[in-house]
């Protein structure tokens, strides 16, 4: 496995005892990278990630994170070099937590801070990331009591308090209005800029989501790549189309992806076809 890979899959495969959920992936990206894992709901994108993170295991070929293939490496180690941002983490964390109290939580991988004792060193970082993403006057606020947007923000913030050398994204946009996700996006990508030998890894099924500065594009469908390339080769009409199984027209305004389909094709949905 090459240390200059950020993600690095051979010829592996994901299958449980009833069906076959990833077939015959091969894909890398480099270190440093800003990349894009882009399908449609069930298409294997959360599977890959949980290989990616090592809470599963390819059925069959290897998979390397950082570097380390797993296998041959302590995850525990590993996971402490990723930063995660995982909307689902919200309803497991503790309830009575300030958003300070849920950032410092980053720093001991836990999803409360009964536990732990935050020295002064990690407050003082904890308050930077939380100004960082925009939000330092919530220190002291309820977590719970903050917008969908804002908790997003500090979960950014609870990743990143670690210095990671990855950045994870799980459909970390999804529910969010346009405002809110327009910021959660500009403030990864200020980081990311400042940070640019941080890998960024973005899991998303909306091509908006896409940043300016992706380098690399991963299209699934089925629990097969579609194509994996540059964004300006893989987000047009033919691909796109491809992995989320109907016509779609891809444009790009400025810097910015965006998709639409037109009502002709509602008929052959609603009929049961696949318009494409």
């Amino acid at each position: 496995m090459s240390q200059d890979k950020a993600i690095e899959f051979k010829d592996v495969s994901f299958r449980t005892t009833k069906v076959e959920i990833l077939r015959d992936v091969n894909w890398s990206i480099n270190r440093g990278a800003m990349a894009v894992i882009l399908g449609p709901n069930g298409c294997g994108k959360t599977t890959l990630l949980r290989l990616i993170t090592g809470y599963l295991w390819p059925s069959e070929g290897s998979v390397a994170t950082l570097g380390c293939e797993l296998g041959s490496v302590d995850v525990h180690s590993l996971r402490r070099r990723l930063g995660i941002v995982d909307p689902s983490a919200v309803a497991l964390l503790d309830a009575n937590m300030t958003a300070l109290d849920v950032v410092l939580t980053g720093f001991f991988g836990t999803l409360t801070i009964y536990f732990d004792r935050p020295t002064r060193t990690q407050v003082e970082i904890a308050r930077k990331a939380m100004h960082e993403v925009g939000l330092f006057e919530k220190d002291n606020q309820n977590f719970q009591t903050l917008s969908t947007g804002e908790q997003r923000r500090i979960l950014l913030a609870r990743a990143m308090v670690g210095r990671p050398e990855m950045l994870i994204l799980d459909e970390a946009c999804a529910g969010l209005d346009l405002l809110s996700r327009e910021t959660l996006l500009a403030t990864v990508w200020k980081m990311h800029s400042a940070r640019p030998d941080m890998t960024l890894l973005v899991v998303t099924h909306h091509i908006e989501e896409v940043l300016p500065t992706a380098t690399d594009v991963l299209l699934m469908r089925e629990g097969k790549i579609v194509g994996s390339g540059s964004p300006n080769e893989l987000l047009t009409n033919e691909p796109v189309s491809k992995a989320f199984g109907c016509a779609v027209e891809v444009s790009r305004i400025g810097e910015r992806w965006t998709w639409s389909v037109t009502p002709e094709i509602w008929e052959g949905l609603l009929s049961g076809g696949k318009a494409t």
